[in-house]
């Protein structure tokens, strides 16, 4: 419950609702991964769309979510430095890359 004279406060995104979902950033995404003939990362997608990396990952998760993109994992062993041995230890951390398909263009090519 609130006090009387005090106001609710929306969340941070409210206000940004229609600047960040602004279609020319997913139709930009959808017509790079309509013409690539390999499957891409996200750095990738952002970098030919010219784009920031967030903006093409929010656009990336949402078709993922409708079932218009192929999403696939792939490991990625580095090293990791080891904070009481002061050493490396090769193969100590295990990050996942995603690459990205359309879906359509994944089943017409493969």
């Amino acid at each position: 419950m609130h006090a009387e004279g005090q106001t609710v406060r929306k969340s941070p995104t409210a206000n940004l609702r229609g600047w960040l979902n602004e279609p020319y950033v997913q139709s930009a995404v959808i017509t790079v991964l309509k013409r690539a003939y390999e499957p891409m990362l996200l750095r990738d997608v952002a970098r030919e769309c010219a784009i920031p990396i967030s903006s093409a990952n929010r656009v990336l998760c949402r078709l993922h979510k409708k079932g218009l993109l192929t999403r696939y994992k792939l490991p990625m062993n580095r090293h990791r430095f080891c904070h009481k041995r002061r050493v490396c230890v090769a193969n100590g951390a295990t990050r996942w890359l995603y690459v990205y398909v359309w879906t359509e263009t994944f089943q017409q090519n493969w």
